[in-house]
């Protein structure tokens, strides 16, 4: 496995001479909204070594993520063994090895998942010494296929809220399109440093909207997976009847790489047990990008009323639909009977119990020996306080029957929602992930037209991929949602509308990434 085989000495891999490999190197590579593939590409054919790719995104995010009077500040840490591995992919390349699929892909993750060596703080104060001692599952698979683990990134702390990503250990995270906006929540860290070029791709986790919102807020591409097809061992929990984690990246390809690597049973995480009766997604196959051409596409223009939409981002959504069209898609308007009342379920606010158990795994590496003593330390945003609060107050009587009910609700919901695909024959829904641009960061209140909450409820797939922009600079982005495990489907659309539009652009809030080399 790929993470042995980084246990090699440095001594070792001292050996290639970063200077020696730069002189071989004639081809200038672009660093700026580069992807997996071509780093990969690059790094094994010795074009440029992984030592200066990593090395450029480190120095470009001590350049700029904190530079500013409204800083992105996307980043909590940067990993201090990031250039070492980097190292030992060159050494490894040199000597004829073929890391993976991933071959030096430099990866950001959300800080509430755990990195061997590194703290897992979901950006509270109270968590700084939370040293992991194992990788997450998801984590340990993306080292497997040769990914380098670059930093950790800010959230919304406890990854409670989708509004906006702040925590007492990361500060403020705002948007690169402009710095005046949000970054939605709670995976704003990732996103705004992905959409930055501060990192190839990242991972998020998704327990309403966290992944899917802040992407479409940052013209990037976010995948919640199924709930069952990737493991949540070791993620910071804060629902595990609703939480996911899954990629982010500026493109479908890397998004479905990064899933194709993660994806699938987990021995630690019971919930994959039913990935083990469903086809790998194969990110080779799920890439089509006739995938539309013939597609029964559910158009749910119940989350798109004009009433509750912004114009431009209406405007943008019948521009998406037509562009289906012309790909060869059949569009069918479909309609969920009491849509917001199936759909507005309560949340399970079982936080207490799920993160006990996320503590006794970590064992004696933990400086918080409960959820409780967590409440009681006030080391966390004030915000977040009414919300720790309540949690504390549920007793084990009351998680018992809430998660009864929760059980029938959401089943309730995933049915109906399913039902309906089948009763149109369609083979995915779209709507806009949200109804609104990415809003003022002063005054920020209500819910932004988050499009998110009903796909996480209902335990179900979906994509959100860009739409284009909406007052000059600002992101919009189409959700495009299936059944149980049909990751392939969804990814296949997407990748179909996203061939065709092109939508994806970088910030100009900042200067374009470039490759330094040594």
């Amino acid at each position: 496995m790929y993470h042995k085989k980084l246990k090699l000495s440095l001594c070792i891999a001292s050996v290639l001479s970063a200077p020696t490999m730069a002189a071989q190197q004639q081809t200038t590579f672009e660093l700026n909204e580069t992807t997996i593939q071509k780093i990969s590409q690059a790094v094994i054919t010795q074009k440029v070594s992984c030592t200066d790719i990593v090395k450029s995104y480190i120095d470009r995010i001590n350049q700029y993520d904190k530079s500013g009077k409204l800083p992105i500040n996307s980043i909590i840490q940067v990993n201090p063994k990031a250039l070492d591995a980097a190292k030992n992919i060159d050494y490894m390349v040199k000597n004829g090895s073929n890391p993976g699929s991933l071959t030096c892909a430099p990866l950001i993750i959300k800080d509430n998942i755990d990195v061997k060596g590194l703290a897992t703080t979901a950006g509270s104060k109270a968590l700084a010494k939370n040293i992991a001692k194992d990788d997450a599952t998801q984590v340990e698979r993306l080292r497997d296929h040769g990914a380098i683990i670059l930093a950790k990134s800010n959230l919304a702390e406890f990854a409670w809220t989708p509004d906006y990503s702040e925590s007492s250990l990361g500060g403020l995270t705002r948007n690169p399109y402009d710095v005046t906006r949000t970054t939605g929540g709670s995976s704003g860290g990732t996103a705004a440093s992905v959409a930055a070029n501060f990192g190839v791709a990242g991972l998020g986790t998704d327990t309403g909207a966290s992944i899917r919102g802040p992407s479409g807020l940052q013209n990037l591409v976010g995948l919640r997976p199924t709930l069952g097809a990737s493991s949540r061992d070791g993620v910071i929990p804060i629902w595990m009847t609703r939480d996911t984690a899954g990629p982010m990246a500026r493109n479908v390809t890397d998004a479905a790489l990064l899933f194709e690597a993660t994806s699938g049973f987990d021995y630690k995480d019971s919930v994959t047990d039913k990935a083990r009766f469903v086809p790998q997604f194969k990110a080779k196959t799920a890439l089509n990008k006739h995938a539309l051409n013939g597609m029964r596409v559910g158009v749910l223009r119940q989350m798109v009323t004009p009433e509750s939409t912004d114009p431009e981002v209406l405007k943008r959504f019948e521009q998406a639909l037509e562009s289906m069209k012309k790909q060869g898609a059949i569009l069918v308007d479909i309609k969920i009977p009491d849509l917001d009342t199936k759909a507005n379920l309560p949340w399970p606010n079982r936080m207490k119990y799920d993160f006990n158990a996320y503590l006794t795994g970590q064992g004696k590496a933990s400086p918080i020996k409960d959820f409780n003593q967590l409440v009681d330390s006030g080391l966390y945003v004030k915000e977040v306080k009414p919300f720790l609060e309540h949690e504390a107050n549920i007793t084990e009587q009351e998680r018992v029957e809430n998660d009864k009910l929760d059980k029938i609700s959401t089943s309730e919901l995933q049915k109906t929602l399913v039902g309906e695909m089948n009763n149109q024959f369609v083979s995915v829904v779209v709507y806009p992930t949200w109804t609104q641009p990415p809003r003022k960061l002063k005054g920020l209140s209500g819910d932004g037209g988050n499009n998110n909450s009903m796909i996480a409820h209902a335990g179900l797939p979906a994509i959100t991929v860009p739409m284009g922009f909406t007052h000059g600079n600002l992101p919009s982005s189409l959700q495009i949602a299936g059944r149980p495990f049909s990751e392939s489907t969804i990814v296949g659309a997407a990748y179909s509308f996203e061939q065709t539009t092109h939508f994806r652009k970088p910030p100009t809030s900042i200067p374009p990434a470039k490759l330094d080399k040594s």
